[in-house]
């Protein structure tokens, strides 16, 4: 050892080595028991160069621990969706993100998929739009009425529309001011509605309908003839 030492100093002396030298660590410092921050350790034998440490021990980067999670320079436990914690991705406690279940109503959200109705909306999951909320929402025209594909009713005479279809009378017109609104059916407006037997004529239509119209019956008829509910 004072050989090896004395040529250690020769060589440092002749311009060998930086000074001052930084000796070796004798034996293995990951199993020497005592805390050896030489070795990049963060804790007694384990981080840095060492293998990861258990919850609760020093760290100072994630790949310190087992668990892969350094916060405040302890590691703690991997995060789960049952710990009672909003951790990891989560948009709340122990819901939304990628890894754990959708969150309920009033939680906290970034994105649809975060929510078990499906809408997100200023970061908080929406109660799912029905069509008896008394609220207009979803894809509804007007308060629990109007929309396509949503099963909710057509709506009434002067409530909002955006297509024929999301109206009773089957006719949604442009108001005043700009608006769309379902208006009453009339014997003149171009669609089959009301008690109509076809377009603007039968029924309570002063109108009868020319041959190859739908009837009910011969009073529906120009000519008089009701065959098979067509007008002959």
């Amino acid at each position: 050892m004072r050989s090896a030492l004395l040529l250690l100093v020769g060589i440092c002396w002749l311009g060998g080595c930086d000074w001052p030298y930084q000796f070796p660590i004798v034996g293995t410092a990951c199993e020497s028991g005592t805390l050896t921050p030489q070795a990049g350790e963060t804790d007694v034998d384990c981080g840095g160069g060492c293998p990861q440490c258990d919850d609760g021990r020093r760290c100072q980067v994630n790949t310190d621990c087992k668990s892969g999670f350094c916060v405040n320079g302890t590691c703690e436990p991997a995060p789960t969706c049952t710990d009672g914690i909003k951790n990891a991705a989560e948009t709340d406690v122990d819901c939304g993100g990628s890894d754990c279940l959708p969150c309920g109503d009033g939680q906290g959200c970034l994105a649809p998929t975060d929510c078990d109705s499906g809408l997100c909306v200023n970061n908080r999951c929406q109660p799912k739009p029905t069509c008896t909320d008394h609220a207009k929402n979803g894809v509804e025209t007007d308060v629990d009425c109007g929309g396509q594909g949503n099963g909710c009713l057509r709506c009434a005479d002067y409530r909002e529309c955006l297509v024929g279809d999301d109206c009773d009378s089957k006719v949604c017109k442009t108001r005043d001011r700009g608006n769309q609104t379902c208006e009453p059916n009339s014997c003149s407006d171009q669609v089959h509605n009301g008690s109509e037997t076809d377009v603007d004529c039968g029924g309570r239509c002063s109108a009868n309908c020319p041959t190859g119209k739908m009837c009910s019956s011969a009073s529906d008829c120009v000519s008089g003839v009701c065959t098979s509910g067509v007008c002959g």
